[in-house]
C-alpha cells in the first residue's frame, strides 16, 4: 500500500540580487492545474536592514539564501514517496489505539492563544501544586467540546487525541479542587488574556440565568430545591453567565437552585468591576432579572439598562400617590402607534387588525413609547421608594400575534390530552397553567381529592388580551451628537434587545452539545470546578464560531471537529481519515496549517503541536 505526496514546487527570493530598502520574500514557484507557472508568496522576509536588526547578522543576504534553502530542505522532505506494508494475515495487538482525532489541534491553536495555558501556571503557583494543571485542563476542555461525559470516562476518551501526555485520573480529581479555588483569577484571566487576541466589546452586557437538575434527591448547600427549567422536583444547581456584546462569555456565577435569580446580578456586576475593570456598559437582561433593585443599581452615569417587560405587567394603579399609574391600559390603548423609519405617521390597532391591512403591514413592527416614573426600595442602603425615571417602549407585530396564538393552541391541545389521560397534575408547566381543578362535581356536591379538571377559558381570553404585543423598559435618552447622528433610538435598543437570544444559544450549546449535565459530582467543590470547566469550554467554542466568521451551524462545526480522524502510521505519521470538506478548509485556514494531504508526517504533526502553543 503507497501513500503518496506529489509536488513540483520549488522556492526562491523575489529577487536576485541585493537590493537596499527592497522588501524580499521567500516566493514558491509551482504550475497550476492547467500546467501554467505560476507562483505565491510564503514567508515575508523584510528589508536587509530589518533582518539585520532582527537577525542580529552582518551578511542579510546570505542568511536569506539560507533560509531559502531551509524552505526547499523541508520541500523536498514533504515530496518524498512513502511506502507502508500491511500484512493481511497479521492481526492487530489487543488494546492498540489506531485512530486518532487530529480536529482538536485547531481548538489547541485556540486554548493557547487566549492564554489559558499561562492562567494554569498562575494557578499552579497560586496552589503550589507539583502535577501539570494545564495539560489536565487542556484535555478536560478539549473532550468536553469533543465528546462530553464523565471524568472518568474523558480520562481514557483523552487517549484518543493524538501525541497527547497521559493523566493520572487522581490529578484529575485533584485538579477540580485547585480550578474551584481559583475560580475568580480564572475568569479575570481569561478576560484579560483574551483581549491579547480579541476585540472585547463591553459596551453590551447580557445576563440571563439558567439550572441544571440531578437525579438524586441528595441535598447539599448548592443543591436545593427551586423552580426548575425543566419542571423537575430533584435539587437543582443556579449558574449565571455574562456575556458581552459580541456573544462571548465574560464571567458566571453557581449559586444555590433556591437562589432568587435577581438578586445574583448585582454581585457578579461588582466583580467584574473589581477584577476586570468594566465600569461602564449597557446590562441587558429578560423580564425575570428586571426587578426594581437591579434598574436602580443601573441607573448611574456609567451604567444603563434594558430589560425585557411583560407587558402585563406593567403598572396598572396608583400604589403610591405620586405613581401616574394606569402605564397597561396606555399600552394597550388602540390610538398612538408607529413605525420605526416614519416617527410622523400614527396608527390605530384597530387599523392594523383590518383583514384588508393584513398582507401590508405583515412584517412591520409598530411601537409606542413613554417615559413614567416608579419607586424603588434599594435592599443594599435600605433606603425606600427612590424614584425611577424609565422609558417603556412597546411594540406590537401581527407575526409576533400569529405565534403567540399558535404556541398557545398547541398548549391548550397538550392540557386537553392531560385531563383525557388523567396526568393532568403532574403536567409540564407551560400548559398545566391552563388547567384547574374541579370544584364541585356534576350534582354540585364539593368535589374530594380525586375531582376532575376543566381548562380555564378566563385565562386564556386574559392572556389573548396580550397577543402581538411585547415591551421594553430602558433609561437610555435618545440623543444626536455634533455629526448629527442619533443615538439611543428605538431601532438601536430594540436591535439591542434582540441579541439576547446569543445568551439563550450560549445555554442551549452548554446543555446539548457540550452536556453539562448530569454532573458526576457529589461535592460542591468539584460541582463547582465542573462547570468552570464548562464554561471555558463554551468560551472556546464560541471563539472558535466568531472565527469561522458565523458560516456554520453549532452542529456542523461540533460534528466535524469530532470525525476528524487519522489513522497512525509508526514511525510515518497520520493518514487522515474524514471527509475534506469547505469546513475542514475553513478550519485550517483559520489554524494556520493543514491536516489533510495523504499522510501527515508525524515529525509536521509534533512541528503543527509545537506551533498551536506559540501565541499570535
Amino acid at each position: 500500500m503507497y501513500y503518496n505526496v506529489v509536488c513540483s514546487e520549488s522556492m526562491y527570493l523575489s529577487a536576485n540580487k541585493p537590493i537596499e530598502g527592497k522588501i524580499y520574500y521567500i516566493v514558491k514557484g509551482f504550475r497550476d492545474q492547467n500546467g501554467k507557472a505560476t507562483s505565491k508568496n510564503v514567508r515575508r522576509l523584510g528589508t536587509l536592514e530589518e533582518i539585520r536588526q532582527r537577525e542580529g547578522v552582518a551578511d542579510a543576504w546570505a542568511w536569506a539564501k539560507a533560509q531559502v534553502e531551509i524552505e526547499n530542505t523541508h520541500e523536498r522532505e514533504n515530496r518524498r514517496k512513502i511506502t507502508v506494508s500491511y500484512c493481511p494475515d497479521k492481526v492487530i495487538e489487543k488494546g492498540q489505539q489506531r485512530s486518532f482525532n487530529v480536529g482538536y489541534l485547531t481548538l489547541n491553536k485556540l486554548y493557547y492563544d487566549l492564554g489559558i495555558d499561562r492562567i494554569c501556571s498562575g494557578m499552579e503557583r497560586r496552589s503550589k501544586i507539583t502535577f501539570d494543571l494545564n495539560e489536565i485542563m487542556r484535555q478536560l476542555v478539549m473532550c468536553r467540546i469533543l465528546w462530553p461525559s464523565s471524568k472518568l470516562e474523558t480520562w481514557k476518551l483523552a487517549a484518543t487525541l493524538a501525541l497527547v501526555k497521559p493523566l493520572k485520573l487522581h490529578q484529575i480529581y485533584r485538579s477540580l479542587l485547585v480550578i474551584e479555588r481559583n475560580m475568580d483569577y480564572l475568569q479575570e484571566r481569561l478576560f484579560h488574556y483574551s483581549k491579547d487576541m480579541l476585540e472585547r466589546n463591553t459596551s453590551v452586557i447580557y445576563y440571563d440565568c439558567t439550572n441544571f437538575f440531578y437525579e438524586s434527591t441528595l441535598e447539599t448547600e448548592l443543591r436545593r430545591p427551586g423552580a426548575s427549567k425543566e419542571n423537575r422536583r430533584t435539587p437543582i444547581v443556579q449558574m449565571g453567565v455574562f456575556m458581552d456584546a459580541d456573544g462571548l462569555p465574560l464571567a458566571f456565577n453557581i449559586n444555590p437552585g433556591n437562589t432568587n435569580e435577581q438578586v445574583t446580578l448585582r454581585p457578579l456586576e461588582k466583580t467584574i468591576g473589581q477584577r476586570m475593570d468594566i465600569e461602564e456598559f449597557i446590562m441587558c437582561t429578560d423580564a425575570g432579572l428586571s426587578s426594581g433593585a437591579n434598574k436602580l443599581y443601573n441607573d448611574t452615569e456609567k451604567r444603563k439598562f434594558i430589560t425585557a417587560q411583560s407587558v402585563k405587567t406593567l403598572p396598572n394603579s396608583n400604589k403610591r400617590k405620586k405613581d401616574p399609574g394606569l402605564i397597561r391600559d396606555w399600552a394597550l390603548a388602540d390610538e398612538g402607534w408607529r413605525l420605526p423609519h416614519d416617527t410622523e405617521t400614527q396608527y390605530t390597532l384597530s387599523e392594523i387588525l383590518q383583514p384588508q391591512n393584513r398582507d401590508r403591514f405583515c412584517n412591520s413592527i409598530f411601537y409606542k413609547e413613554r417615559w413614567y416614573k416608579t419607586y424603588v426600595d434599594d435592599p443594599e442602603t435600605g433606603i425606600k421608594g427612590i424614584e425611577l425615571e424609565q422609558r417603556c417602549i412597546v411594540s406590537f407585530s401581527l407575526k409576533y400575534l400569529d405565534y403567540q396564538r399558535q404556541k398557545r393552541l398547541q398548549n391548550l391541545a397538550k392540557a386537553e390530552k392531560a385531563i383525557r389521560n388523567g396526568n393532568a397534575d403532574e403536567s409540564p408547566k407551560n400548559f398545566r397553567s391552563y388547567i384547574i381543578k374541579d370544584k364541585c362535581t356534576a350534582n354540585g356536591e364539593p368535589a374530594d381529592v380525586d375531582a376532575g379538571h376543566h381548562i380555564d377559558y378566563s385565562r386564556v381570553e386574559e392572556e389573548e388580551r396580550y397577543d402581538g404585543f411585547y415591551a421594553v423598559c430602558t433609561n437610555l435618552e435618545e440623543y444626536t451628537d455634533k455629526l448629527g447622528k442619533r443615538h439611543h433610538t428605538i431601532a438601536d435598543i430594540l436591535k439591542i434587545n434582540r441579541a439576547r437570544w446569543e445568551i439563550e444559544e450560549s445555554f442551549r450549546i452548554m446543555k446539548t452539545q457540550m452536556k453539562a449535565r448530569p454532573v458526576y459530582h457529589r461535592t460542591d467543590r468539584a460541582i463547582k470546578a465542573h462547570f468552570a470547566i464548562c464554561f471555558v469550554a463554551l468560551f472556546l467554542y464560541r471563539v472558535l464560531e466568531h472565527r469561522l466568521g458565523e458560516q456554520f451551524t453549532t452542529d456542523q462545526i461540533l460534528d466535524t471537529l469530532r470525525e476528524m480522524n487519522a489513522l497512525h502510521i509508526p514511525s510515518e505519521g497520520f493518514v487522515p481519515t474524514f471527509k475534506r470538506t469547505d469546513l475542514t478548509d475553513k478550519l485550517f485556514e483559520i489554524s494556520g496549517f493543514r491536516l489533510d494531504t495523504e499522510i501527515v508526517q508525524l515529525k509536521k504533526v509534533k512541528s503543527i503541536i509545537a506551533m498551536t502553543k506559540h501565541r499570535i
